[in-house]
């Protein structure tokens, strides 16, 4: 397990420059990058971003070595298709697209509402008076 001091690749890998104030990374046995705290109350340790959140599944942030098994750089790699790249998945057309897709409607309904544009006053309305409703009870 190394320390996040220990390594020089910090400017090529924008995820490791956007950490929060004591928030930390490191590189586990696996080459595999996490960030922790560890003088949060309680300590944390994840290998999701603190601010950004995790990556899209099968996607994990992970550290590339050349033959001589020295560290290169951090590179975002999917464990399925075993593709390797220095963009970040989170913003891939396809990612974005299953995303909007998986937003419940309500939510969509929200973002997709529009301004009046009825040119009604609405500080005028008068909300109608509310009716008493009776429901049949259950048997």
């Amino acid at each position: 397990m190394e320390s996040s001091k220990e390594h020089g690749f910090v400017k090529f890998c924008p995820e490791l420059q956007k950490l929060p104030k004591g928030w930390i990374y490191a590189v586990d046995k696996q080459r595999r990058i996490y960030f922790k705290k560890p003088h949060g109350d309680p300590p944390i340790t994840t290998y999701n971003h603190p601010t950004l959140r995790g990556l899209p599944k099968p996607w994990i942030l992970k550290v590339t070595t050349n033959a001589d098994g020295q560290v290169m750089s951090p590179m975002y790699y999917n464990t399925e298709t075993r593709i390797k790249t220095t963009q970040d998945p989170r913003f891939e057309k396809s990612v974005l697209e299953a995303q909007k897709k998986a937003a419940p409607n309500a939510l969509w309904l929200i973002a997709s509402s529009t301004r009046n544009t009825s040119k009604v006053d609405l500080e005028t309305l008068v909300r109608a008076p509310n009716q008493k409703q009776e429901y049949p009870r259950p048997v």
